[in-house]
C-alpha cells in the first residue's frame, strides 16, 4: 500500500558526503603516489652515489697502485645516505613537475603558431614531435636550474655540514657544470621520456637516473670551480 511504501526509508549520502568521501579517496591516492615516486627517487639517488664512489676509488686506485690500503679511499656511507634523504624530495618535486609541464605543453600546443605548424603537417606525429621538443626545452631551460639551484645543491650543502651562507657559492660554481652535463645526457634520454605515458614517467627513468644522480655526486662532491662535468669520463669507465 501507498502507506507501507512510505514507512520504508532509504537513506542515500548527501552530496556533500558523497563529495568528501571521493576527495578523501583521491588525496589518500595521491599521497600515496607521492610517497611510492620519493622512496623511488631515494633509492636512485642511494645507487647513484654508490655508482660515482665505486669510480671514484677505481681511478684512485689506478693513480696511486702503491699506496697502503690504510691511505686508500673507501665507502663514504653518510654521503650515501646524504644522497638518498636528497631523493626524497627529488621524487615529490619531480612528479609535480611533470604533471605541470604536461598542462603548460598542452597550452603550448594550443597557441596559433603551433597550431598553423601542425595543421600543415602531412605527418600525423608532428604533434608529438612539437610536445616532446616544447618539454624538453622547458625541463632544462625552467625545471632544472629551479631545482638544481633551489633543492639539490642546496640540501646536499647543508646535509654535508656546511652553513647556509656557503650555498650561493656551492651553486654559483656548481650549477652550470651541472646544466652542461644534463644536457649532454638528458636531451636524447627525454626523448624516451616525455613519450612515456605520464603515470609511468617517473619509473621509465630509473635506469638513466641512476647514471645521472652519479654525476650528480662527483660534481656536488668536489670542492672548487675547476672541475668538469664528469660525464664522459663515467660513461668511458663503464
Amino acid at each position: 500500500t501507498i502507506q507501507s511504501r512510505n514507512r520504508i526509508q532509504v537513506s542515500y549520502p548527501k552530496k556533500n558526503e558523497r563529495q568528501g568521501g571521493v576527495t578523501t579517496r583521491l588525496d589518500s591516492a595521491v599521497s600515496s603516489h607521492l610517497v611510492s615516486e620519493a622512496f623511488t627517487f631515494a633509492t636512485i639517488c642511494f645507487l647513484g652515489d654508490l655508482l660515482a664512489q665505486t669510480k671514484e676509488i677505481k681511478k684512485q686506485k689506478q693513480m696511486e697502485s702503491s699506496a697502503s690500503s690504510s691511505e686508500r679511499k673507501l665507502l663514504d656511507w653518510q654521503r650515501t645516505r646524504r644522497f638518498a634523504y636528497k631523493g626524497l624530495g627529488c621524487g615529490v618535486i619531480w612528479s609535480f613537475w611533470y604533471r605541470f609541464a604536461e598542462t603548460l605543453t598542452d597550452q603550448l600546443m594550443g597557441t596559433k603558431f603551433l597550431v598553423d605548424m601542425v595543421a600543415t603537417s602531412t605527418s600525423g606525429s608532428m604533434y608529438r614531435i612539437m610536445k616532446t621538443i616544447a618539454s624538453i626545452f622547458l625541463e632544462q631551460m625552467v625545471a632544472c636550474p629551479i631545482i638544481y639551484g633551489l633543492w639539490d645543491l642546496p640540501m646536499l650543502t647543508l646535509l654535508g655540514g656546511k652553513p647556509a651562507s656557503a650555498i650561493p657559492r656551492e651553486v654559483k660554481s656548481k650549477l652550470p657544470k651541472l646544466l652542461i652535463a644534463n644536457a649532454k645526457l638528458w636531451t636524447f634520454v627525454n626523448l624516451l621520456i616525455y613519450n612515456t605515458p605520464l603515470q609511468y614517467r617517473v619509473y621509465a627513468l630509473s635506469g638513466a637516473e641512476i647514471i645521472w644522480q652519479s654525476i650528480v655526486s662527483l660534481i656536488a662532491s668536489k670542492d672548487g670551480e675547476s672541475t668538469e662535468p664528469p660525464l664522459l669520463e663515467l660513461a668511458a669507465q663503464k
